[in-house]
């Protein structure tokens, strides 16, 4: 579903956090008069407030302006950085700017390409005025320039990124933009990557019945995750002394950021489960194969 606002909280992952002093400059970055500008460009008409599909602006279009917040802390009380640029047309009412949330103990890395994710799970993030909010985000985005002063107001930035969300069904919406104050006039490089080997985090595994016949309505089976994965769910059966012993079959399912629920009714490989005693064996695997610490939950089949 879309709807106007402004651009959802878009997950990315970075590593460590930033004293306020800081002063990052690319290195053999070019010297020359200091560039304010920002360009945003969508793949459909109906991404910004404004009903247009793009919009760019210069020193002599717009007022640009920063901010940042060098005492921000996460709900246990780590640091976290967090700045923001705007642009404020000369001539309308028209109004962006981007706001860059980095994780707890995460440090700005110039070059360094940083996927964007969910930020349901608390993670970094950025949003977008007079742009739209979407279900679910992907992309990426990298810092070439950044300096600030000692209160944490940025002094140069130059950022650039891409991001995609779904809007409805198999639909989806991109947008691409970079954001320059006092910056190097100068292309942007090519970002560095990192393998992603975090694994998901899998929590929350329950049914909603303990016990059930089946072939009937079954029980409903729920688990959180921290990003997009394919969960796989195997059954083991008790047998004695307490063994289990797993059972033929298993049941993948696709799994998004937060709360999944599925309908198990007590089959598995075609075949429904004799009566006795089981327990449900869920692991989720992300997109980079990072598998997740398998969760257990216990139930039992009746006559």
């Amino acid at each position: 579903m879309l709807t106007r606002g402004k651009l959802a909280a878009l997950r990315y992952a970075a590593p460590l956090g930033l004293a306020c002093a800081l002063a990052l400059v690319a290195p053999g970055a070019a010297q020359g008069a200091p560039v304010n500008s920002l360009s945003l460009q969508s793949d459909k008409d109906t991404y910004f407030l404004y009903g247009a599909r793009q919009a760019s602006y210069s020193a002599e279009q717009a007022r640009f302006t920063s901010s940042g917040n060098p005492n921000l802390t996460d709900s246990n009380g780590r640091p976290r950085k967090k700045v923001a640029g705007a642009a404020q047309s000369n001539t309308d009412s028209r109004y962006y700017a981007l706001t860059f949330t980095l994780p707890a103990d995460t440090p700005m890395q110039l070059g360094r390409s940083y996927p964007i994710r969910d930020a349901s799970a608390g993670d970094a993030f950025l949003e977008v005025t007079n742009g739209a909010i979407c279900d679910s985000k992907s992309g990426s985005f990298v810092f070439s320039q950044y300096r600030e002063q000692a209160d944490g107001t940025p002094l140069v930035m130059d950022v650039s990124f891409t991001s995609t969300c779904d809007i409805a069904g198999p639909q989806t919406i991109t947008l691409t933009g970079r954001f320059r104050l006092n910056a190097d006039d100068e292309p942007v490089p090519a970002p560095t990557t990192t393998p992603d080997r975090v694994r998901p985090g899998l929590t929350g595994l329950g049914l909603s019945r303990s016990a059930f016949k089946r072939g009937g309505k079954g029980a409903r089976v729920g688990w959180r995750l921290s990003e997009a994965a394919r969960t796989r769910f195997t059954i083991e059966r008790r047998s004695r002394g307490r063994r289990y012993r797993r059972v033929k079959g298993s049941i993948p399912v696709a799994g998004r950021a937060g709360l999944n629920r599925f309908r198990f009714r007590g089959s598995v490989g075609g075949r429904r489960l004799r009566p006795g005693r089981y327990r449900l064996v869920a692991r989720a695997r992300d997109a980079a194969g990072n598998l997740s610490a398998p969760r257990r939950a216990a139930f039992r089949i009746t006559r």
